[in-house]
């Protein structure tokens, strides 16, 4: 007889016991997380990731969404796109690429920094340790960027927080051969790969990760203390910048002590070969980058990626021409009519460097002298002090500029024409210098007029009229100059103009009566894309221009090269050349030796010179080229890059927007 269920007692479906048994295990496996591991609720971290940095830092770097920017660490998402593009093609095939290959290992170098950031099991470094909000700072240790003391500050994924709980286990820290410690509030852990051990800290979301003690104990104090004791309320880092169209969703803050940027990236560069660069030189004076105190802004990770900030100056270390070039006159680059644009479309696609700036010319063509090397300010004033006319250079600088109105437009080419192995490059230049109406021909005649008169006294020939498109100018050759120079001038309806080759100045003349076939700089794309980016007032604008730029570059890094393998002394040689002066008195300077004397005089030195060349050729000249030429191959594959400064007494508001081919 079949037993009778119990009334009331319904026999219950298995699927119902499996949910039960299975809720029963789920229950005990989240009470023995939350116990072992951490609470799934125990929400974010509230306070801002900057608070946390100490104020003293040399940089810090902030960025968000940092998970949608790799695809591998460390290649970004665009790295596929960037090797399929041809201009990344061209440069593997180059020669240059090999020499940077042999000297940088840059494939080694990535596949050391995944290897280390690998040997962190179960998680992605990307997705979960840097996650969606990061801050990067730190100190700066000499030239030696291994040395770098770092504090990360992050929000990590769920699958980073288990991580760092089991590693809070003897047991699993040995079964990953991770030597470390509990130090209490942090962690130290020796990664097998890593150099120094590191620092680890977890508060819900957030995670401080470091390589120095010193900084996770002052990161944790602020923590305790508030922000105020933080980088987050400094007046530096609370400068705040807006770009055209507002930012971006992909940025990064930026902000870094200038002069330990400057010293780490030795971005000054070596001073003797500055000396040996009249322009080179000129700039470093004018902008006086040692009395840059920090730099702060952001950067738009977009193409072309921008970086717009200011650069604090040290009223302490500013120097006459600063302070004289503060005060210069705006340049509105919202607002381009009879400016950057109209300018631009004057000067040919081939144009290397195109620069505006915003000055009053007398002004400035008196800061260019007095911050030209001593040397070269005597030669002219020896020469203009035997003058017919305008006996200082001061006085034909302020006969000519008060024709001239305060908008100036400068542009560099390279030289066309082969040089020799150790010759030192010499662009050619073309300006273009907006006048006063109607007297632009008044500047060109006081020109003019000064030339003839002292032919004796400059060693060149009568200028020469000379006629295109219904434009007159003038060409004037300087047979004492070392190898010659041809100097081309003249009036373009409401602008002066002055170039140093003729190419060029007929190119200028054609573009500006719109007959030149080819379409101007101002029309191409790298041009358009780069002031398309950058906004507002401004007094310093510059524009590289991809390939020209890129052809200058190496001409001028073979000199350097040069340089470097002979250590040449300009200064050496002048000294030597007036040793001889002197043993064949009463001539003291080179202009006032007879012809045949000159000659034999010049011969001389030139013998001097070769043979320092031909000891320069057996002393590694080669290298030192391989290493300069192959030291310039990344930027090949730069488009363009866009620099507009409004340049102040106090600060340097800055604007750069790189334009790479990809």
């Amino acid at each position: 007889m079949n037993k009778k269920t119990r009334p009331g007692k319904a026999k219950r479906p298995l699927w119902m016991k499996l949910t039960i048994v299975g809720g029963v295990l789920f229950a005990l496996f989240f009470i023995l997380f939350w116990v072992f591991l951490y609470s799934p609720f125990e929400g974010e971290y509230e306070g801002d990731l900057v608070a946390l940095i100490p104020p003293d830092i040399q940089f810090l770097i902030r960025k968000t969404n940092i998970r949608n920017d790799f695809e591998d660490f460390p290649e970004p998402m665009f790295w596929e796109r960037w090797k399929e593009s041809a201009a990344w093609k061209e440069i593997l095939r180059s020669p240059e690429w090999a020499n940077f290959e042999r000297l940088h290992t840059p494939e080694q170098q990535i596949a050391d920094i995944r290897a280390q950031v690998n040997a962190i099991p179960l998680v992605s470094f990307d997705r979960d340790v840097l996650g969606q909000d990061a801050v990067i700072s730190g100190f700066f240790h000499g030239k030696d960027l291994e040395q770098t003391r770092f504090l990360i500050a992050t929000r990590v994924s769920a699958s980073m927080k288990i991580m760092f709980e089991l590693l809070g286990y003897g047991t699993i820290r040995s079964l990953l051969s991770l030597p470390s410690q509990d130090l209490g509030a942090f962690m130290e852990i020796q990664p097998p790969l890593a150099p120094t051990p590191y620092y680890l800290h977890r508060d819900q979301d957030l995670v401080l990760l470091t390589n120095d003690r010193g900084l996770m104990e002052r990161s944790l104090e602020i923590k305790a203390a508030g922000p105020q004791e933080s980088m987050a309320e400094t007046v530096l880092y609370n400068k705040r910048f807006t770009v055209r169209g507002g930012k971006p969703d992909n940025y990064a803050d930026f902000f870094a002590l200038a002069p330990n940027l400057i010293d780490t990236f030795e971005l000054l560069g070596d001073p003797r070969e500055r000396e040996l660069h009249p322009i080179r030189e000129f700039f470093f004076k004018m902008l006086n980058p040692e009395s840059f105190e920090y730099a702060r802004g952001f950067i738009a990770f977009d193409n072309p990626a921008v970086f717009q900030g200011v650069v604090s100056i040290d009223e302490r270390r500013i120097t006459p021409a600063q302070r004289q070039l503060g005060g210069g006159e705006r340049l509105v680059l919202d607002k381009v009519d009879r400016g950057v644009l109209d300018a631009a479309s004057w000067f040919p696609q081939r144009t290397a460097v195109f620069s505006a700036l915003s000055f009053p010319p007398s002004d400035f063509l008196q800061l260019l002298f007095n911050n030209m090397h001593p040397d070269t300010q005597k030669l002219l004033r020896d020469v203009t002090r035997d003058a017919k006319m305008y006996q200082r250079p001061e006085d034909l600088f302020s006969a000519i500029a008060r024709h001239l109105d305060d908008n100036i437009f400068f542009g560099l080419f390279p030289q066309e024409e082969e040089l020799p192995a150790f010759a030192e490059p010499q662009p050619h230049l073309l300006a273009v210098i907006d006048s006063k109406p109607g007297q632009a021909d008044q500047a060109t005649q006081i020109l003019n007029d000064f030339l003839t008169a002292n032919q004796d006294a400059f060693e060149n020939d009568r200028p020469t009229p000379y006629e295109l498109a219904g434009v007159r100018y003038y060409r004037v050759n300087f047979s004492g100059a070392q190898e010659g120079l041809l100097v081309c001038y003249g009036a373009i309806g409401d602008r002066f103009v002055l170039s140093t080759h003729p190419a060029v100045m007929d190119e200028c003349i054609k573009l500006s009566r719109k007959g030149e076939k080819q379409l101007p700089l101002a029309r191409t794309d790298a041009f358009e894309r780069g002031i398309g980016r950058i906004s507002g007032e401004a007094n310093f604008f510059l524009f590289m221009n991809g390939r020209p730029f890129m052809k200058l570059a190496r001409q001028n890094a073979r000199f350097l090269a040069w340089l470097e393998a002979t250590n040449y002394d300009q200064v050496a040689v002048r000294a030597e050349e007036v040793s001889k002066l002197r043993k064949i008195a009463p001539y003291n300077q080179h202009r006032q030796l007879p012809r045949d004397l000159r000659a034999q005089f010049d011969a001389e030195i030139e013998a001097r010179m070769t043979e320092r060349l031909d000891k320069a050729k057996s002393e590694g000249f080669g290298q030192a080229n391989a290493i300069q030429q192959a030291n310039l191959t990344p930027w090949d594959m730069m488009r363009g890059t866009t620099i507009a400064a409004r340049v102040s007494e106090n600060d340097t508001i800055l604007q750069i927007a790189l334009d790479l081919k990809f």
